[in-house]
């Protein structure tokens, strides 16, 4: 079971239960590395609604990436296109893909072109833990955590073991039109990790496999050929510490090659185009938490990536290419004054540079410093307040300042009750400021996008019964928005429209030992505020469904794991006028333990065949069985 509520209430009480005393040695956060404690919104964050996903949450699921290791997490949907390879950017509690802030390994994956994060090259073999901060926390984080901040940890060494994983995806209801989607898709994950010595080590990759086509379920519920869908993609990633200089010295590199055939919409298939995706990856960092008798603790870092994404289209001389690179520097600290007071702080330093067939013909650049204060303090027993701020400079935009406040306060041994609030902001992308072509224009005098949000709730750990129940709101304005004003097709992306959020996530679990359950509740009204309207105009924002209710009941004996998930998604708009049909999606996934080192697995998505999308224009597939093997050698 995905217990995920559950281990983010643990890891909040651990905090909590330090309040009296804030020492480097009194904060437990269980597995968690000196330097993702850095990062962690656990740490930085008491006030605030966290999850926590670990190493054996992701293998429980069944996730082969990050997205679908997230599936769980109440507030949190990733866009999908259907095919294999299709864009999985994360959302939470109706922000964009943009205004989500990833972070891996102390370094933001959100470039500055696009702003987007794709969760789904990120591959669970490499996944230590997650955690996840919803609501803004630029005021922490900087630039592009309006919405939420996911932040993972990828493994470095450890115990020595070994994995291996294979997995197959058939159609079954459409198997009888092309024999071929018996074997439509496939996945091999290689994954080990030794401790030699005082070094650890750790590697993984992955290798996926698509097929050029995949059945779509019609609207009449007949089968929808989805062709010029084939994947061949090649992730592979290595990890190492070392004791080094009075503290450990932490590195990691990673690289992926993509090859992909893209669809298209219903309304305007591509049947010619392809996609080559390429991008390469490298952090060294030191941390040392023994300086000043143990009441100081740095983190220094250092980091690079270079990224491709080449498009081509024959049919219609469509062929773009967009590279990018970034290069900076973090320095972290965190220093523990007396019982009572916790200052992590921190300096970051950040190049962005990038080209383009539609940025013009100068190579775009951008330079980013920034610094922040975080004081922790417990005036008394059980109580945390967390005030944070932060100023960032660039020097293609006015970002300055901004700030937050939160508080937690342990009301008994079992329940945390918390309030937080900011004000936090998006910053304009490469794309946003500079794209050029025949029908979309950038405009280099945007402004950041602004967002305040504040939230409030509880969150309980019984031992059989655990639950979360938290409230929030939240305005943007700014918002950036691509319109065509005089109607000739050619739309300019301007700072027109403003937004308003509210809603609430509740969730629960229940653990009976060989029964468990878990649920989730979360309402979500979004209202647009563009061109003078406002809430009583009740304008709804695109893709944000009102209801999301999700169910996950388990059963397990022996070796055997039986577990069902249902979600169900009220209506969408799609535009000021339509909305998508509401959907309930069924799974179902069998697990058998052969031998303590081997397991085999049967899991169903779609169990009901629905007719749905998750993007306009892109049917998602009907019915689909994985079947698996995991063999773990240690």
């Amino acid at each position: 079971m995905r217990r995920i509520a559950c281990i983010s209430i643990v890891a909040s009480l651990a905090v909590a239960g330090a309040f009296a005393q804030a020492t480097a040695e009194s904060v437990d956060l269980g597995e968690i590395s000196v330097v993702a404690e850095s990062w962690s919104p656990v740490a930085l964050a008491p006030g605030g609604s966290i999850a926590v996903v670990t190493e054996s949450d992701v293998a429980a699921s069944g996730a082969t990436n990050a997205a679908e290791a997230l599936e769980a997490v109440v507030g949190f949907h990733s866009g999908d296109y259907g095919y294999a390879g299709s864009v999985r950017a994360p959302s939470f509690r109706g922000a964009s893909s943009s205004q989500v802030l990833v972070i891996v390994d102390g370094v933001r994956r959100n470039d500055a072109r696009s702003a987007n994060v794709d969760l789904s090259d990120i591959p669970a073999e490499s996944i230590e833990r997650i955690e996840v901060l919803k609501g803004g926390a630029s005021s922490l984080y900087g630039a592009d955590a309006v919405g939420g901040v996911i932040v993972i940890t990828t493994k470095h060494g450890g115990d020595t073991k070994a994995t291996i994983s294979a997995e197959n995806a058939t159609y079954p209801l459409a198997v009888g039109g092309d024999a071929s989607y018996l074997a439509s898709a496939q996945r091999l994950g290689l994954a080990g990790q030794a401790t030699i010595g005082a070094v650890g080590v750790s590697a993984s990759a992955s290798v996926d496999r698509a097929s050029d086509s995949f059945p779509a379920v019609a609207g009449d519920g007949s089968v929808l050929v989805r062709d010029n869908a084939d994947l061949l993609a090649v992730i592979a990633s290595v990890g190492a510490e070392a004791p080094a200089l009075g503290g450990i010295v932490t590195a990691s590199a990673s690289g992926r090659y993509a090859d992909m055939g893209l669809p298209g919409t219903t309304g305007w298939a591509t049947p010619e185009a392809r996609q080559v995706n390429a991008d390469a990856r490298g952090t060294v960092d030191y941390t040392n938490d023994t300086l000043a008798g143990g009441t100081l603790v740095l983190d220094a870092s250092a980091f690079g990536s270079w990224s491709l994404m080449d498009y081509e289209n024959p049919a219609t001389s469509e062929d773009s290419r967009h590279e990018s690179v970034s290069a900076g520097s973090d320095l972290r600290s965190r220093l523990f004054l007396g019982d009572s007071v916790e200052l992590p702080a921190g300096l970051e330093f950040r190049f962005d540079g990038g080209e383009s067939t539609n940025l013009g013909a100068e190579y775009r650049t951008r330079l980013h410093v920034g610094a922040y204060a975080a004081p922790v303090l417990s005036p008394v027993e059980r109580l945390q307040v967390s005030p944070s701020v932060r100023f960032d400079w660039y020097d293609d935009y006015t970002a300055g300042l901004t700030y937050a406040l939160g508080v937690s306060g342990l009301a008994s041994d079992s329940l945390t009750l918390k309030v937080t609030g900011g004000r936090s902001y998006r910053a304009p992308s490469f794309n946003d400021l500079y794209w050029l072509d025949a029908y979309m224009q950038g405009n280099p005098d945007l402004d950041p996008e602004t967002s305040w949000y504040v939230e409030a709730g509880a969150e309980a750990r019984t031992g059989v019964v655990d639950w979360s129940l938290f409230g929030y709101a939240r305005y943007t304005e700014d918002l950036i928005t691509w319109t065509d004003d005089d109607g000739d097709w050619v739309y300019i992306a301007e700072n027109l429209d403003a937004a308003a959020f509210f809603g609430t996530d509740a969730e629960a679990s229940l653990d009976l030992g060989g029964f468990d359950v878990a649920a989730s509740y979360a309402l979500l009204l979004s209202y647009s505020l563009a061109g003078g309207k406002t809430l009583s105009d009740g304008a709804r924002m695109v893709n944000t469904p009102v209801h999301t209710i999700k169910l996950e009941p388990g059963y397990e004996s022996g070796g055997l794991r039986l577990s069902l998930r249902g979600s169900w998604r009220s209506e969408r708009y799609i535009n000021a006028t339509t909305t998508l049909d509401p959907v309930f999606l069924l799974g179902a996934r069998a697990q058998y333990a052969i031998q303590d080192s081997v397991s085999v697995y049967l899991d169903a998505d779609n169990l009901l065949n629905a007719d749905y999308v998750e993007t306009n224009g892109y049917p998602m597939p009907g019915m689909t069985l994985k079947t698996g093997i995991r063999i773990t050698l240690d």
